[in-house]
């Protein structure tokens, strides 16, 4: 009967020194050099290869295993498909696709006080101030109205449109 340091018994079975502690923790210790605990290597290499007392790691089923990895396998098809399809889009391509948006949007809006300012000088009235106003916003506007689409969302999108 050996005692083992958790450090000891980590590098034998091959596991971080946090995973031997929390699968020893239930086991009796007993006090070693410079303040370490030692564990009765008899019990504690069969806890930490086996599973010990961290619920989460106990023994390795074969079968359960093989359905978590069915499941993932099917979820990552279930992914690429709708992707191909043209259901699901990359957040890269959403996300340079907002900036864009909101980056047009800005410069449009930040232009409106120039363009109103030149609107107002030369309008006869408020009425015509204001049809001005209105015409300036709804150009800016129309100007940001698009596809829906950045250009990189078009090039990489389904070769055909699917039916829902």
């Amino acid at each position: 009967m050996t005692w083992e340091s958790v450090s000891r018994l980590a590098e034998l079975t091959g596991t971080s020194t946090r995973t031997a502690r929390r699968r020893c923790e239930l086991l009796p210790t007993r006090p070693g050099p410079k303040n370490s605990t030692l564990y009765e290597s008899r019990d504690a290499l069969p806890a930490i290869l086996i599973g010990g007392s961290d619920a989460e790691a106990g023994p390795l089923d074969l079968t359960a295993e093989r359905a978590r990895l069915a499941a993932a396998q099917a979820n990552k098809t279930e992914l690429e498909v709708s992707k191909l399809r043209g259901r699901l889009v990359d957040a890269d391509i959403v996300t340079e696709y907002w900036q864009r948006l909101l980056s047009a949007m800005r410069s449009r809006f930040i232009a409106l006080p120039t363009k109103l300012a030149q609107v107002a000088i030369s309008a006869q009235g408020l009425h015509e101030t204001k049809i001005e106003a209105e015409r300036l916003v709804h150009e800016a506007l129309s100007e940001l109205s698009t596809n829906g689409l950045p250009e990189l969302a078009e090039r990489t999108g389904p070769a055909e449109k699917e039916v829902p």
